[in-house]
């Protein structure tokens, strides 16, 4: 696997979930072409992608993260999105999303990540009254997400 795949990998992720910037995603690109002998087309094409160009942004993402480890990438992505809900309490409704809507996509879930199933319901739940406030979810799914502080 090249070096830079996991990283392109936790930044895809990160880029689709609104967390990390076009700018950073093309800094990124310029300080792996800094670091390899021999970079590959893509990462060329992303440091030079107008960052308003999300599809070009995303699809040159895909590409360098091609033979990345997905579980290993994503719990790299999910201390950055606690920082990120820490910062932006009134996102965590949309991260508990986004993430859930992540694990959906597979069959077979690592346990760590189980925790993704309960969000997206409990915030719906609160925020329309049914059941639980919104600020005790909002703590205990920004608890989950620091267990994976110590992890990246």
């Amino acid at each position: 696997m090249p070096p830079y795949a996991q990283d392109a990998k936790r930044l895809s992720l990160l880029f689709d979930y609104g967390v990390a910037t076009d700018r950073e995603v093309i800094e990124w690109a310029d300080s792996q072409i800094v670091t390899l002998d021999s970079p590959p087309d893509a990462l060329m094409q992303l440091a030079v992608t107008r960052p308003t160009d999300t599809a070009a942004i995303i699809s040159h993402l895909h590409t360098l993260s091609a033979e990345a480890e997905f579980w290993p990438a994503f719990r790299t992505a999910l201390a950055r999105l606690h920082q990120h809900v820490l910062a932006h309490p009134d996102d965590a409704e949309r991260i508990a999303n986004d993430i859930y809507r992540t694990v959906l996509m597979f069959t077979d879930v690592p346990a760590e990540f189980s925790f993704a199933y309960r969000f997206d319901d409990a915030f719906s739940l609160a925020r329309e009254g049914t059941f639980g406030d919104e600020g005790t979810v909002r703590r205990e799914f920004t608890d989950e997400l620091q267990r994976f502080t110590t992890a990246a």
